[in-house]
């Protein structure tokens, strides 16, 4: 297949503007790994970035290049990805940052209800877990006031009890006494009105 002084402009042009995009998608990829700071991201990134390079040189060996690959066009995508960088790629990448923050607040638009609820849900958990362990507190400090009470309850009737049999003996105790000081009363009282008999008689 012949090539052309027009194909080969054409094929020159296309690696070169090849070049040019790989640098954009480069930027749009450092863009990500900048605002997501993690190793596998980073990997992820870069997997994607050397997939997508190879197969844009596949395809554009497949349809320009009238279906041969070349190092030619390799090369001059390097150049162009190179030329890239060394002129648009500090503009470029502020308006891709614009880009993002403006991408990062519409997700945060979307994503406002659902972490609204999330908080919401967290604090009526939180002052759920407030309100359960104050009642389980408060059960069971009524639960120990309840059987100190009754302890001390049953420790004052245990008292009463004693005190009530103590001074039944006191009562029974002294009943005794009377009866036996009443019996030695009347044992003493019959010994004199026998003396004052014998005295009677014996005047």
């Amino acid at each position: 297949m012949e090539t052309t002084v027009i194909g080969q402009l054409l094929e020159t042009a296309a690696a070169l503007a090849l070049g040019a995009a790989a640098g954009v998608f480069y930027d749009i990829l450092r863009v990500i790994r900048r605002r997501l700071p993690i190793k596998l991201v980073t990997l992820l990134c870069d997997l994607v970035f050397s997939v997508a390079a190879g197969l844009a040189l596949f395809v554009l060996g497949m349809t320009i290049g009238g279906g041969r690959q070349r190092v030619l066009s390799a090369a001059l995508s390097a150049a162009g990805f190179a030329l890239y960088f060394l002129t648009l790629t500090r503009p470029a990448t502020y308006i891709l940052e614009g880009l993002a923050d403006l991408v990062a607040v519409f997700i945060q638009l979307l994503c406002f209800p659902l972490v609204f609820l999330l908080k919401t849900i967290k604090l009526f958990s939180v002052f759920s877990k407030k309100v359960f362990n104050y009642g389980l507190g408060w059960y069971i400090f009524r639960e120990k006031h309840m059987i100190h009470y009754a302890y001390h309850m049953q420790k004052t009737d245990g008292r009463k009890g004693d005190v009530r049999e103590k001074s039944g003996n006191n009562a029974k105790a002294s009943g005794v006494r009377g009866h036996r000081r009443a019996h030695l009363d009347a044992n003493w009282s019959s010994g004199r009105h026998n003396e004052s008999d014998g005295e009677t008689e014996r005047a």
